[in-house]
């Protein structure tokens, strides 16, 4: 499992951690939302969900299909465990949307996962 930590809300990739995943590997990724909120809520104002996964070279094409194992996510007051990212391609850089609530707001993690072997 990999920890992404949000530690702001900037809008700029740019500063976002950027995961590595080879394309071997089948890894679950845990979003950690404190401190941009306390609690995820399950429904309010929105269902926690990935909304999509698009290859950044192609940003109108949703691979989530391909590369996001059947499963649903997992909510833990502050952070959202994903069903195990797989099947990525090598060289490909992956942008990770997803949505959640806190009871009153509804907002859109992203995070970004370049594909390389180490």
């Amino acid at each position: 499992m990999v920890t992404v930590n949000f530690l702001d809300r900037g809008i700029n990739l740019a500063g976002k951690q950027i995961q590595r995943q080879a394309p071997s590997e089948q890894i679950e990724y845990t979003v950690a939302m404190a401190p941009w909120v306390t609690t995820v809520h399950a429904s309010a104002p929105v269902a926690p969900s990935i909304l999509k996964v698009v290859d950044i070279e192609d940003p109108d094409t949703d691979v989530s299909g391909t590369v996001v194992a059947a499963g649903s996510l997992t909510i833990a007051t502050a952070s959202i465990t994903l069903p195990l990212i797989k099947s990525l391609t090598l060289g490909k850089t992956y942008r990770v949307h997803v949505n959640f609530g806190d009871g009153t707001s509804k907002y859109e993690a992203i995070f970004l996962i370049a594909c390389k072997h180490y």
